[in-house]
């Protein structure tokens, strides 16, 4: 039992990179190092699933990207939950995203999906009047939003209907009818949700569940 200890103490040190530190007194650690303890102290039991609260917090550049690096790869034997604020954080350590609002599960994604979105981006040099009618004629293509006018060129938002063709895909037909409308096409790109932007637009939300489902992000 006690060489079993012994070797969960060693890997629980390699893995949190503190073996210079081994023979040191907690109190005589920096806040990096005390934090690395911690998490050693967590998966000593080589635990299946773990969570870290907040780990990065109070940590200078280096030690939050070394804090990083580490989570990936516990991550590699374990589940890991991450319970965080920072928005950086999720897209440097996460593959999957829940969002918590009011005690409830108010959002469930992977991070891919979620900054897919369901809309295209398009500049074209038709102004508002001309080209929304037009592009709301177009198969596929739920509503059109005018985002700005730059100078002779205009941008839309296409809200593409639910589908299962990816949105990249979607853009070569509508990248057509346009061609075949006369329209001169300057740009017609896939929208990358912005995962600062979700967390506001759940937050300000009047329903507990963005979008009426539990999906996105």
């Amino acid at each position: 039992m006690g060489s079993e200890s012994n070797r969960a103490v060693r890997d629980a040190i390699d893995k949190t990179m503190l073996t210079d530190k081994a023979t040191q007194t907690i109190s005589t650690l920096s806040r990096g190092y005390r934090q690395r303890v911690g998490v050693a102290q967590a998966i000593l039991n080589r635990p299946e699933i773990l969570i870290l609260d907040e780990p990065t917090n109070g940590l200078d550049p280096t030690q939050i990207q070394q804090m990083r690096d580490m989570i990936i790869e516990l991550g590699k034997h374990s589940i890991v939950i991450l319970s965080t604020h920072i928005m950086q954080e999720v897209h440097a350590v996460c593959d999957r995203v829940l969002i918590i609002r009011n005690g409830r599960l108010a959002l469930d994604s992977t991070l891919a999906d979620l900054e897919k979105g369901r809309r295209l981006l398009l500049t074209v040099d038709r102004t508002p009047d001309i080209a929304r009618g037009k592009i709301a004629q177009i198969n596929g293509v739920r509503s059109v939003q005018h985002l700005f006018t730059d100078g002779q060129l205009n941008q839309y938002g296409l809200e593409m209907n639910e589908s299962s063709i990816p949105i990249a895909e979607a853009a070569a037909p509508v990248a057509k009818a346009l061609v075949d409308m006369d329209f001169k096409v300057y740009a017609l790109t896939p929208e990358k949700r912005d995962l600062e932007a979700v967390f506001s637009e759940i937050n300000s939300s009047d329903s507990d569940i963005i979008g009426g489902q539990i999906n996105a992000a």
